[in-house]
């Protein structure tokens, strides 16, 4: 069963004061019977020396009537349960209280004696244990009240005073860690204390802080390798990883269905690798991306596909109106010519372009039409070439 941190330390300090209280107690109560014991043998031997004296000065000892009158006296002392006049050797002279039972068969505890002045004879009491018990019994009661008194009373300070000094620091310390387990953002705890509570709580504040930069670091680590992964190192557009990430959000309904796609190839890009060099080729790429982008515009997704192709998805409600006028500014973008490693060249692409049918199409569709498209207008710019009597579409679009 699990206990918590109260309920352990009022056990144990309630322990640690019932083991302090019965040791004081033994203590006390030793005292107490030790000067209880004093006081009745002070008692009681004075009390036996004046009834000697006064037997002295009374009368003769053997004067039985008198003597034992004498010694009833000293019966009303509670100790003294028997008194007897005995001779040097220890016989009994014949004078004792109660005459019906004497020292000699009584229970008695000690004898006191005191000798009769002028006699060779002693007064003897024998004095009982009954008194010292009901003292010693009174003793242990009365530690034994106080010490439960004493820890009911310490326990329930402590209690109290544990709860505020350390309860509550270790309530705020669980509930700080709670937050910062189910939001990972770090809610300080106050303690105002300077011991070794409050440096606790300094090192899991601090703790949380490192951890909470750490976390964020991380995030911004992972964001960074994510956009990494998702973008093309050479012209800054999305990579076929970022297509496929759109695609899934295409599927998941994060996103509404593409309606049209547009595949574009830079014509004759290999002979300017081949004749210009890659750089180049390079400068190429990355003027062709930039100029796409300007002329779809930052809401459209533009992707890089691989080497010398990219592709544009355009969503929502565009049709072939839409497409022909974003061709069109596509081919007007690319009339002026570009650097290309101080070379100034007229780039000319080749663009293929699908629209979405009346059932819904997924974006592979879309592209799958659209490379189509792109290869028939390609086969369409050979054979113009091939035949220039032949007059093809100005636009290449299909």
């Amino acid at each position: 069963m699990r206990r918590s941190i109260y309920t352990k330390f009022v056990l144990a300090l309630a322990g640690a004061l019932l083991l302090a209280t019965t040791l004081g107690g033994v203590i006390i109560a030793q005292q107490r019977l030790a000067s209880a014991r004093a006081e009745q043998a002070a008692r009681v031997g004075g009390q036996v020396g004046r009834i000697a004296s006064t037997i002295a000065e009374a009368s003769r000892p053997e004067d039985a009537q008198v003597a034992r009158r004498l010694l009833s006296l000293l019966l009303f002392d509670p100790a003294i349960i028997c008194a007897e006049i005995v001779d040097r050797t220890g016989a009994i002279v014949g004078v004792r209280a109660p005459a019906r039972l004497g020292c000699r068969g009584a229970a008695v505890q000690e004898t006191i004696a005191a000798p009769i002045p002028d006699t060779g004879l002693e007064l003897r009491a024998g004095v009982s244990s009954g008194e010292l018990d009901q003292i010693r019994r009174e003793v242990i009661w009365s530690v034994a009240l106080l010490g439960a008194l004493a820890v009911v009373y310490a326990t329930l300070a402590a209690y109290v005073v544990f709860r505020r000094v350390v309860g509550a620091p270790i309530a705020n310390i669980l509930e700080s860690i709670a937050h910062f387990t189910r939001t990972g953002a770090h809610k300080t705890i106050t303690f105002a204390a300077h011991d070794e509570l409050g440096d606790v709580i300094d090192a899991i504040n601090a703790m949380q802080t490192r951890l909470e930069q750490d976390a964020a670091a991380l995030r911004d680590a992972n964001d960074f390798l994510r956009q990494m992964a998702m973008t093309d190192a050479l012209t800054a557009l999305p990579n076929r990883a970022a297509l496929a990430a759109r695609g899934a959000q295409y599927c998941s309904g994060a996103l509404p269905s593409p309606t049209a796609a547009l595949l574009i190839d830079v014509d004759s890009f290999k002979e300017i690798n081949d004749r210009l060099g890659h750089a180049a080729g390079d400068d190429v790429l990355r003027h062709t991306a930039q100029r796409l982008q300007d002329a779809a515009g930052a809401a459209v997704f533009v992707a890089r596909l691989g080497g010398d192709e990219f592709v544009i998805l355009l969503d929502g409600h565009a049709g072939r109106t839409m497409c022909m006028e974003l061709t069109g500014r596509i081919e007007r973008a690319f009339l002026k010519p570009m650097n290309a490693s101080g070379n100034m060249l007229v780039v000319r692409l080749s663009v293929g372009m699908a629209l979405a049918g009346e059932a819904e199409t997924d974006a592979e569709t879309l592209i799958a039409a659209a490379d189509e498209k792109m290869y028939e207008v390609k086969r369409r710019a050979r054979e113009a070439r091939a035949n220039p009597q032949v007059h093809s579409e100005s636009g290449r679009a299909a």
